[in-house]
């Protein structure tokens, strides 16, 4: 009995002692982890110090100013697999966005490299993203999911087929047209960069045009009327081409290039449960 007692006892020993080791060694190998977790990553060995002050910034938004050559791809990566690495975020909840497909390539590249989890972030182009988020839920702001993105030559060619349709009046070409269509085209992608809609633009031009009309005779003598008036009168025709031409897009579901960040933008921005599900 003794010595079954005995038996038992060192049994109990044994098995405390070999959890007390296990223990003592998955909390060795975690503080090991942690401590080399930097060290087993390549691209975040790579960092200079300015670049891994903006990898490690994870308290919230963080604007980075930085010019051509200076590595704005490749900290955009590190900070992926930073925050992939250390817990902060998981795959499908990592989103960069880039300008041309060889940076977003090469983003993605990195990021899959360099962390076992990286294929499910998305890194896209501004626009490829925007088109996609539009073909699946453009319906919500009235756009058809079937839309054609017009490439530069195509909507050079849109807008010279709809000429009489756009209310050209000061503006209407007398002879070849493709510099008037070039001028307009350019005009109307810069409104649509700074997120102005043609409504916005034709409530810009009326209103400015109520301003002038409401111009006391002392007012008129110390301003240069005819002036300000040829001013009016641009924005009123411009406005009024600007939105004939958003209007003959809708009507044949086409897009420009530049529509396809706006009206990402504004689908983000007029339907809060989208934004909440992307």
């Amino acid at each position: 009995a003794t010595t079954r007692a005995a038996a038992r006892a060192s049994a109990v020993g044994a098995r405390r002692s070999d959890a007390e080791l296990t223990r003592r060694f998955a909390s060795s190998a975690q503080k090991e982890e942690e401590a080399v977790v930097d060290d087993v990553v390549p691209i975040l060995e790579s960092l200079l110090p300015a670049q891994r002050q903006v990898v490690e910034h994870v308290s919230g938004p963080m604007l980075v100013v930085a010019g051509p050559g200076t590595g704005k791809s490749h900290v955009i990566a590190a900070k992926m697999v930073y925050l992939l690495h250390h817990g902060h975020a998981k795959p499908d909840e990592l989103l960069a966005l880039t300008f041309t497909d060889k940076s977003a390539a090469m983003m993605q590249d990195r990021v899959d490299l360099n962390t076992k989890m990286g294929t499910d972030c998305v890194v896209r182009t501004f626009h490829a993203f925007a088109s996609d988020l539009l073909q699946e839920f453009g319906h919500e702001i009235g756009l058809d999911p079937s839309f054609a993105v017009m490439s530069h030559p195509e909507q050079a060619l849109f807008v010279r087929r709809n000429l009489d349709s756009l209310g050209l009046r000061r503006y209407k070409p007398s002879g070849n047209p493709d510099a008037l269509i070039r001028s307009l085209l350019e005009f109307f992608g810069r409104l649509q960069d700074a997120g102005v809609t043609p409504e916005q633009y034709s409530q810009y031009a009326r209103d400015h045009n109520e301003k002038l009309n409401k111009l006391t005779a002392a007012q008129l003598k110390r301003v240069n009327v005819r002036a300000i008036r040829d001013d009016v009168e641009r924005h009123l025709e411009l406005s009024l081409v600007f939105s004939n031409y958003a209007a003959l897009k809708k009507k044949q579901s086409k897009l420009d290039f530049h529509d396809l960040v706006s009206m990402a933008a504004q689908l983000l921005r007029e339907c809060p449960a989208v934004a909440q599900t992307v």
